[in-house]
């Protein structure tokens, strides 16, 4: 395969499109903006799910989340999940790549693609650089400083009331440790970045070659790297740690700041590819494997809901040879990516395989351990509202969200405003019909005849 193109594809993990530049937000990216203005920025690209692990065996296989069985449900979630891609009979790009002749590497932050996941298949070269998850001994901490209150100086209290000074002491020891190793990774501003490049620059692949990154960054926590942290989305959620309106306002700042920080980080990456005269006959797509909620409409964080803010994801493409293909109307779902990189290997860079007239995107409950704040007032009522399923279409400029417990809408917009199911009804049953055809026989639709 003398003529294959590489394929580098760069994930920016929990990336919503409206931060970069490229789609109007106010990010300095001036690396990304270097590489559209080299390609094609897609516009209405949808991810699969709302957290990775679903989201990334879309794009690995091209299915949907019902179809690969990598997702949540009521009993399964995210410790339960991991490693369910090994069980996925569709063949990984990874693995079609390497039964062409590819060099296939993968570095990647998140630990949903870690060692045992199942993502490592087909993979010549595989690292995890994980920095978001504390050692052994500052888990240990963290689990005993939570039995005396919720917050470091509640339990810092509570240990100094009842006496126990040897506890205490210990604990204040393993924050400091903790903080001085935070401090010289500049975490949570680099979540693992600088790691995965310097892997991927350092690696010798020969060509052709299959490069998957995926860059931390963008991903929660954003303002503390404390004994526990920031308030987890989750005890957002439920109300058992809330995040305050005056955090909020500070995390939006710093999620906007850290797109800057990957930015620099695809530039060392792109800059290697020119360096090495790779850059000109690679296929190079940046996105994202969902976005991010910051209380647009009350949910910080991803998963579970189907939230523009949080589906709606950047797509970039760079062809080799400097294609530069119109765009077809309609959407491009982000498990067609896969589609696209089989197209580019036979020569086809017409994109087109990247376009659909509606995608679908799918989501199965909370994703996130609900033990974990089961101790939340009214914790049975709040499961039951927020860990339920859910399906979204789009089409024809029109959103469906749908919850499958019970059949009902929970959103039907266009551009963003409710639109009338009444004036719009011959589309809301075509969208129905689209979420039928998506299959899972549990899932109850709308009646909207």
């Amino acid at each position: 395969m003398a003529d294959a193109p590489n394929v580098v594809i760069v994930v920016l993990d929990t990336m919503r499109r409206g931060v970069l530049s490229a789609y109007g937000g106010q990010a300095k990216t001036p690396n990304i903006d270097a590489l559209a203005s080299d390609g094609v920025v897609y516009r209405d690209c949808i991810a699969s799910s709302p957290w990775t692990a679903p989201s990334h065996a879309s794009l690995f296989t091209g299915l949907l989340p019902s179809a690969h069985g990598v997702h949540e449900t009521w009993e399964k979630k995210i410790v339960e999940v991991f490693g369910s891609m090994k069980d996925v009979q569709a063949e990984p790009l990874a693995s079609y790549l390497t039964d062409r002749g590819y060099d296939t590497a993968c570095y990647s932050a998140n630990a949903n693609l870690g060692p045992g996941s199942g993502f490592e298949r087909g993979f010549s070269h595989f690292r995890l650089v994980n920095v978001t998850v504390p050692d052994e001994e500052a888990t240990k901490a963290v689990a005993l400083a939570k039995k005396y209150g919720k917050t470091k100086r509640e339990a810092a209290l509570n240990l100094a009331k009842q006496g126990k000074v040897g506890e205490l002491v210990h604990l204040f020891k393993e924050d400091r440790r903790l903080k001085r190793e935070h401090r010289r990774r500049n975490f949570p501003r680099v979540k693992g970045g600088e790691g995965i490049t310097s892997l991927a620059l350092s690696q010798r692949l020969e060509q052709p070659f299959f490069l998957f990154v995926n860059l931390l960054e963008m991903h929660e926590p954003y303002t503390s790297g404390d004994l526990g942290g920031e308030p987890r989305p989750i005890s957002d959620l439920f109300g058992t740690r809330p995040v305050s309106e005056s955090l909020m306002a500070e995390i939006r700042r710093k999620y906007a700041e850290e797109a800057s920080v990957v930015d620099g980080f695809v530039g060392r990456i792109l800059g290697r590819l020119k360096s090495s005269r790779a850059y000109e006959d690679s296929l190079v797509v940046v996105t994202s494997d969902h976005g991010q909620g910051l209380k647009e409409r009350g949910f910080f964080g991803h998963g579970t809901f189907l939230h523009e803010e949080v589906i709606g994801v950047p797509l970039i493409v760079k062809y080799p040879k400097g294609a530069r293909p119109k765009q077809a109307a309609g959407y491009q779902p982000l498990h067609r990516v896969q589609e696209l990189v089989k197209d580019s290997l036979i020569g086809v860079n017409d994109g087109l395989s990247l376009h659909s007239d509606h995608a679908v995107a799918e989501s199965f409950g909370v994703p996130f351990g609900v033990d974990s704040v089961s101790q939340a007032p009214d914790f049975a009522a709040k499961r039951e509202r927020y860990d339920r399923p859910r399906k979204a279409v789009y089409r024809s400029g029109l959103k469906l969200v749908v919850d499958g417990k019970d059949g009902s809408i929970e959103e039907f917009s266009r551009a963003g405003e409710p639109a009338d199911p009444q004036a719009e009804r011959k589309e809301l049953q075509e969208m129905v019909a689209l979420l039928a055809q998506a299959g899972d026989g549990a899932f109850v639709l709308p009646s909207v005849g």
